[in-house]
């Protein structure tokens, strides 16, 4: 199976969705403004200024309800696993922690794929080693503004990362400078994996720039 097939049957969404009871109208599909984007050079929040490195992810934070509202997700956001996977990293970020998955991708003995979940609070059961099945919560969203290491107001979102590394990769050696040094990590666009619930540049949503 090929990796992209396989990212595109994640369901992440629907996980999400479930885990928060957003169900019955109250989730549509995501919104993201040109700065939530993979490879984005700009930041979205506070005063706009470009990134030292281009953005490694996506990030999530508004959606639009059956009555085309935007609401926002909050830090009792409970985050779940794309795929099942292995628990190889709870490193620090500048919001809270994040968490790493391993996965295998079937079929292919040379490379695995990780799937990186930013700006969280882990569950207290996540440790290293741990297998995670697919849609199993791993994290809740970090609660920013009690963050020491935050020093810019910025709202409470997941920063989800997808990246292919040799199948032999030491794990240990895997921080957010590593993950942004193409030399180590071959990063992929996430925004493929949610199918129709994206939408591209808004620029126009309320909080993009906060």
């Amino acid at each position: 199976m090929l990796l992209a097939t396989l990212l595109r049957a994640t369901r992440f969404t629907e996980y999400l969705v479930k885990a928060n009871r957003l169900e019955d109208g109250a989730f549509k599909e995501w919104v993201l403004c040109p700065a939530m984007l993979f490879r984005a050079n700009a930041r979205w929040w506070g005063d706009h200024r470009d990134r030292t490195t281009p953005h490694e992810g996506l990030d999530l934070l508004f959606y639009r309800d059956q009555e085309d509202r935007i609401q926002s997700l909050d830090d009792n956001t409970q985050i779940p696993a794309m795929c099942e996977g292995i628990v190889v990293g709870i490193i620090p970020d500048f919001l809270g922690a994040s968490v790493i998955l391993r996965h295998q991708i079937p079929g292919d003995e040379t490379r695995v794929f990780c799937t990186m979940y930013g700006h969280t609070n882990p569950d207290n059961k996540m440790q290293i080693g741990q297998v995670v099945r697919q849609g199993e919560t791993i994290a809740r969203l970090a609660h920013t503004q009690s963050s020491t290491r935050n020093s810019t107001r910025v709202r409470a979102h997941l920063h989800l990362s997808i990246g292919v590394v040799p199948a032999a990769f030491s794990f240990k050696r895997l921080d957010w400078t590593a993950i942004g040094d193409p030399e180590t990590v071959t990063l992929i666009d996430p925004l493929p994996s949610f199918g129709p619930h994206s939408v591209r540049p808004n620029v126009a949503l309320p909080g993009c720039g906060i």
